[in-house]
């Protein structure tokens, strides 16, 4: 199951809108631009204490940058999330990985939806 792809453009143009300020200075929201799947958005969030593990201690890191891969099926299929800065995977701290969620959904209403629908992230630097 599929939106229509004009009111797939609309839809991620607004959320990707209400999010600007995460996203790249050149980001291109034209409609040639998100309708060309699978979409990708670099998100950098700044000034966000999230926690990580350093020399075999969980500390804070405030500057985390992360992908989101958005298919022609969204909403319906969950964008993949591939963090590009450390964090602590789900499986060793239950609670740390949700809090670094929740700081990304807080900082942007319209991520919130899309992080919530989320069943896979990947990351070449989980500890």
């Amino acid at each position: 199951m599929t939106l229509p792809l004009e009111i797939l453009y609309i839809r991620l143009r607004n959320e990707l809108e209400a999010c600007q300020q995460y996203l790249p200075d050149a980001f291109d929201l034209s409609e040639r631009s998100l309708t060309t799947f699978p979409l990708k958005v670099e998100v950098s969030l700044d000034r966000t204490p999230g926690p990580v593990m350093e020399n075999g201690k969980v500390t804070y890191r405030y500057n985390h940058r992360l992908e989101l891969i958005i298919g022609r099926e969204y909403p319906f299929e969950k964008p993949l999330v591939i963090w590009k800065t450390p964090i602590l995977a789900e499986r060793m701290k239950p609670i740390l990985f949700p809090v670094a969620l929740t700081i990304l959904s807080a900082r942007c209403l319209a991520f919130s939806v899309a992080l919530a629908s989320i069943s896979t992230f990947s990351s070449s630097s989980l500890v």
